[in-house]
């Protein structure tokens, strides 16, 4: 009789309730989305578990999960906008891509850049002073060997000249020579002696 009462009544202990699969759902959703959920009151006693409120139950958990959804995608931006950008890298033909992330940039002393500077300037300048030294130098060289070669074909002009000339004084000299012998060697004309005319004259009587 008494085991059949105990079974027909169940007995009540004072204290806290177990925990239901609602309860555990609830205290989910509440942490993935701290911001939007709201806390609950809990009114004390004990409702009957129906159909009936189990749609509403999960009429409310719908909205939640899309809240829940929202702000993952929210952080999820948030995290993409603070991470920095990424560099794809093509180089190597048999792999199609290597995400690597961009190097954070050195910033150079200026004392570097500065003595880069001159060091160039200083460059620039020896390079046009040698190249200028070089050409005056060959222009000079130049000039003079233009003018010691027309100087060369003048002198030799003059001594083609000069031998020219010699050659037809020599054939005149000879012609003048030859004309010389000729009349000293023909024997046509006479001898012509002309005595001296104050032997001729006659005593006067």
């Amino acid at each position: 009789m008494k085991a059949a009462m105990a079974n027909r009544y169940p007995i009540v202990v004072q204290g806290e309730a177990s925990e239901t699969d609602s309860d555990e759902e609830v205290y989910i959703t509440s942490l993935s989305a701290p911001q939007t959920v709201s806390v609950g009151a809990k009114v004390p006693g004990e409702a009957s578990e129906t159909d009936s409120e189990d749609e509403p139950e999960r009429a409310d958990r719908e909205p939640r999960a899309d809240t829940s959804a929202a702000a993952i995608q929210e952080s999820a931006q948030i995290l993409r906008r603070d991470l920095p950008p990424l560099i794809v890298v093509r180089d190597h033909p048999d792999i199609q891509s290597i995400v690597e992330d961009r190097p954070s940039p050195t910033h150079r002393p200026q004392g570097d850049t500065l003595l880069q500077q001159k060091l160039q300037e200083s460059n620039s300048r020896l390079y046009s002073d040698v190249g200028h030294a070089l050409r005056q130098a060959y222009g000079n060289a130049s000039r003079e060997v233009r003018s010691a070669t027309a100087q060369l074909n003048a002198s030799q002009s003059a001594i083609i000249n000069t031998s020219h000339s010699i050659r037809l004084i020599l054939d005149d000299l000879k012609a003048v020579s030859e004309k010389i012998d000729i009349i000293t060697s023909c024997h046509l004309l006479p001898d012509i002696n002309i005595s001296n005319p104050v032997n001729n004259t006659t005593p006067v009587p």
